[in-house]
């Protein structure tokens, strides 16, 4: 019985590890996307949030 509880509970880690890697993994293409939207833009600093914001919109639409 306690090995049954332990395959679960390495399971559910698993699913956990993957989840980190997965919002890293978004959370880097946001990144990139607002940095190429700050190039564009001919890097005018001052508008942080507004290129995360637009590249947040832009790849959770790709999603």
């Amino acid at each position: 019985m306690q090995t049954t509880s332990k395959k679960n509970e390495k399971k559910s880690q698993n699913r956990r590890t993957n989840g980190i890697f997965e919002a890293t993994s978004l959370r880097e293409q946001i990144e990139t996307r607002a940095h190429e939207i700050y190039l564009a833009r001919g890097c005018e600093p001052g508008h942080e949030l507004d290129d995360w914001l637009q590249a947040e919109r832009e790849i959770m639409g790709w999603l």
